[in-house]
């Protein structure tokens, strides 16, 4: 067999082999949280972009079976002009397969024309950085919280090695802070591992809150709970976080999260 050929045939099994891997669900109930982020490049468009947001790009990817779309716009952590769009998959298939699928909606193309066909020189956003999480199994999905005034946090935990970064995910698992969380006011929206993105190894997750003083009230009780101070003070789980990124933001009036 000639060189090329070999090459082809070995793609083409890959290939193969990984389609059959992408249709499979997760099998545990675990979804795949999908996180996009927007960068506007300050450019005047973010009028247009909520606009595509509610009117365009959430019914279609409602239509396409991802429910529970979440969108919201940083406050502080975040320097960039941008977006967070949250979208909760429940296979590799749907996380693989929705953007193909997405243009193939002539309802879509019709209601996003202002940004699927932005002139060169005015685009509707710079770029769009994409981050996939599997959701830990002590939050197996994303979560919707009450609706009303409320405040998302984003945090990013990066370790210096793989080991480490399963060493504190063990720890919001086994390790039960997930549940100290959940009994000291720190209401879960998502917990993740990131699998592709630019911070890995790492693990995402985010909490929410009525507003700034109820986020400092609700820290200063997870602090001062007896059952985390037991936690911290476990050696197995010392040096498993190098730094960490928090990133406040408000939901649209539109989001579904």
């Amino acid at each position: 067999m000639k060189r090329r050929d070999f090459m082809g045939a070995s793609l083409a099994a890959g290939a193969a082999t990984l389609g059959s891997a992408v249709a499979q669900p997760t099998g545990d109930g675990r979804q795949y949280i999908e996180i996009l982020r927007y960068h506007t490049a300050g450019n005047g468009k973010k009028g247009t972009l909520n606009n595509y947001f509610k009117d365009a790009f959430i019914p279609a990817m409602n239509r396409l079976g991802v429910k529970n779309v979440g969108v919201a716009s940083p406050q502080f952590g975040d320097a960039g002009n941008s977006f967070y769009v949250m979208l909760p998959h429940e296979s590799l298939e749907s996380w693989g397969t929705w953007r193909s699928r997405l243009l193939e909606d002539r309802t879509y193309l019709s209601a996003a024309k202002e940004v699927v066909e932005a002139p060169f020189d005015a685009p509707a956003y710079s770029r769009i950085e994409g981050w996939l999480l599997h959701a830990f199994k002590e939050c197996p999905t994303l979560e919707i919280p009450a609706q009303g005034p409320r405040l998302f946090e984003m945090r990013i935990y990066r370790s210096h090695s793989m080991t480490q970064s399963q060493k504190k995910i063990h720890m919001f698992n086994e390790g039960g802070e997930i549940q100290i969380f959940r009994d000291n006011r720190l209401k879960p929206v998502f917990f993740g591992e990131m699998i592709s993105g630019p911070e890995m190894p790492s693990l995402v997750y985010m909490v929410v809150h009525k507003d700034g003083r109820d986020r400092e009230d609700n820290w200063d009780a997870f602090r001062k709970a007896p059952a985390w101070e037991a936690l911290r003070q476990k050696s197995m789980y010392k040096n498993t976080v190098t730094s960490i990124t928090d990133i406040v933001m408000r939901p649209a009036g539109y989001s579904q999260v």
